[in-house]
């Protein structure tokens, strides 16, 4: 069928979460929610309900933050909260542009660059690196991804 793929010994099998009658009959290990905030909660808590016999139990949420403390922005809270950290290649420096907006963003010959936020230089968003701001919270990994450090969107 077209939601069921074989790859190699495993299975890969891709549903939509219009129906919650849909999920009842498929145990899952492996469950994305893409736009958690816009997803039905009772589709949301049978999704995670099919996961309860499995051994792997992964859970990926992605969303754009509709709300705080709902959807996304209440799963990131639970998290070690990764924010992406651009290192400066000339003074060695990291910069959250999240933190530092928007001085993180200096008009330089009629454009915006983002620039370090200790020597002015400009910043790399491919250069940086993934920094936990609750590295006490060990077994939940989030990652706040910013149009900030896009390279598709000129700042």
């Amino acid at each position: 069928s077209a939601n069921l793929k074989k790859i190699y010994k495993a299975t890969l099998y891709l549903r939509g979460m219009v129906s919650v009658v849909g999920l009842k009959s498929v145990p899952i290990d492996f469950v994305i929610f893409d736009e958690l905030d816009e997803a039905p909660q009772n589709a949301v808590d049978k999704a995670m309900e099919r996961m309860g016999h499995s051994d792997f139990r992964h859970v990926l949420k992605l969303s754009n933050p509709t709300l705080p403390d709902y959807g996304i922005d209440e799963a990131f809270q639970k998290t070690d909260q990764r924010y992406w950290l651009l290192k400066c290649v000339k003074c060695n420096a990291h910069t959250c542009l999240e933190d530092t907006f928007p001085e993180c963003l200096v008009r330089v010959n009629g454009h915006a660059i983002r620039a370090c936020q200790s020597c002015g230089a400009e910043l790399n968003p491919s250069v940086g690196e993934w920094v936990a701001k609750r590295p006490d919270i060990t077994d939940k990994r989030g990652y706040h991804y910013s149009q900030l450090f896009s390279h598709f969107i000129n700042p």
